[in-house]
């Protein structure tokens, strides 16, 4: 163990290089909504059309996709909000974002993504 003054002439060494750990993970790059929510949409096309293979028609309901191990299988934008949902049961989904404003429209981070899956076209 370090004599006292050693110990004491280490500690502020130490506390600078937490500081530095510390900033340096605030830095590190987030991954931005709009992205998130892309991602998310297209792991949404690739289950609709895993269900339409195996069902013959699109699920009415989101809580109908099949989960997928080891993919996100959120069904939520980049910004926490549920997406919007329109199927008809049969052979055509609507599902998307209206972006960051949660308004429809918009440009840039405000604009609204989306799918448009036709049963038995690929994704």
């Amino acid at each position: 163990m370090p004599s006292r003054p050693t110990w004491l002439a280490l500690f502020p060494l130490g506390v600078v290089l937490l500081g530095a750990s510390c900033q340096s993970l605030s830095l590190v790059d987030r991954i931005p909504h709009t992205a998130t929510t892309q991602t998310r949409l297209q792991g949404t096309q690739h289950r609709l059309h895993q269900y339409w293979q195996q069902h013959g028609r699109v699920p009415l309901s989101p809580e109908d996709l099949p989960d997928e191990a080891g993919r996100d299988g959120s069904l939520v934008d980049g910004w926490g909000r549920p997406f919007y949902w329109n199927s008809d049961g049969i052979s055509q989904v609507t599902v998307g974002s209206y972006g960051r404003d949660g308004k429809p429209g918009g440009e840039n981070e405000d604009a609204d993504s989306l799918i448009e899956y036709v049963g038995g076209r690929d994704p």
